[in-house]
């Protein structure tokens, strides 16, 4: 057990990783879609331990965690983080698009999967039978959705099930907004994966050179090796550094092709005074509003490079909505999104009591 800033946190080794060739090689093991004994066994010890009046689940942990909550008769809430309540792949994204299937034989088939068919055909099934009711559930269950698209496309499948949008958040607080740069610096955080949009940055650099763009794309987060023109890969940075980078940034732009859940880095940058230019999809849309940014359509690099020229072309106009982006933050802090889950708490504890 590991005790931090009066936080208790059990570190359990799942059932599934103690079995050879399940998982592969130095990747991490993920929770099942289904009751898995070693959790259940680390929930349940916790819960009896601290004598707890409630269950909070993330993901897929939410099948582990509603053995325990019926067991002791304890309402259970779950926050859905991603898509894996439809999807085996969490993204739902396939062959290089958003994806518009629902565990089904579409999902057995997808081009864009990195996972076995046979782990495919297991994880659909499983998903396929409890969207389709075959669990039964000894326990009030409530569920939050991090974002309305999470929430729209989980509900798609199960109708009958509120699920209340409840954002991720991020510390905020009043602070000093860094003055822009004089030549235009724009941000991109983020892995070397296609789905989060990184061959479009790098087009939409080329677009800029090819049209005589004065400034500069940043990326956080690749390998350090794969700069060209106005593209510069800074490699893997730090929390600190990422922060000191879009301080001294224009704007941050987030081209992901997939519909990302709730964007953090978007926050992150708006938290710093920061104008941000998105693809239109996902948790995006509950965040980027035309008073911090703009949306440009998914996988459009020539849109996205269009987008930078006109945004950073007007100092006064970005720090209009660099400005107007730190104060949206605030909606998004924990002093505003965490009363709001206790709220959810002490809701579904009334029910069961």
């Amino acid at each position: 057990m590991i005790v931090e800033d009066g936080l208790e946190c059990t570190l359990t080794r799942i059932s599934l990783s103690k079995i050879p060739g399940v998982f592969a090689k130095g990747s991490e093991p993920v929770v099942p879609p289904w009751p898995d004994p070693a959790l259940v066994r680390s929930i349940e010890r916790a819960a009896r331990r601290i004598d707890a009046e409630i269950i909070h689940a993330h993901g897929w942990c939410e099948a582990s965690a509603e053995v325990v909550a019926g067991r002791l008769r304890l309402p259970l809430v779950v926050t859905l983080h991603d898509y894996g309540k439809v999807c085996a792949q969490m993204s739902h994204f396939s062959g290089g698009v958003e994806c518009d299937h629902y565990a089904g034989i579409a999902c057995i088939k997808c081009p864009g999967s990195d996972q076995s068919v046979a782990r495919r055909i297991g994880l659909t099934s499983v998903l396929r039978s409890q969207w389709r009711g075959t669990g039964v559930s000894r326990c009030g269950k409530s569920y939050l959705a991090v974002s309305t698209a999470v929430a729209e496309r989980v509900g798609s499948v199960f109708r009958n099930t509120e699920i209340e949008v409840i954002p991720n958040f991020v510390d905020w607080v009043e602070t000093v907004i860094e003055p822009l740069p004089a030549k235009p610096r724009v941000v991109y955080i983020g892995p070397n994966k296609a789905y989060k949009g990184v061959e479009e940055v790098r087009r939409a650099a080329a677009y800029l050179e090819s049209w005589g763009w004065d400034g500069v794309i940043l990326h956080a987060g690749g390998s350090g090796r794969d700069s060209s023109g106005l593209y510069e890969d800074l490699g893997r940075c730090s929390n600190d550094e990422v922060r000191t980078l879009l301080r001294a940034s224009s704007a941050l732009i987030a081209p992901a092709l997939y519909p990302f859940p709730c964007p953090t880095v978007v926050l992150e940058a708006m938290s710093q005074g920061r104008a941000v230019i998105a693809s239109d999809t996902g948790g995006h849309r509950d965040i980027v509003t035309p008073e911090v940014g703009c949306l440009v359509p998914v996988g459009n690099a020539s849109l996205l490079a269009r987008s930078i020229v006109e945004i950073t072309r007007d100092n006064s106009r970005l720090e209009k909505m660099g400005l107007a982006g730190h104060g949206r933050v605030a909606m998004f802090s924990a002093e505003s999104v965490v009363p709001r889950i206790v709220e959810v708490y002490a809701r579904e504890m009334f029910k069961m009591a």
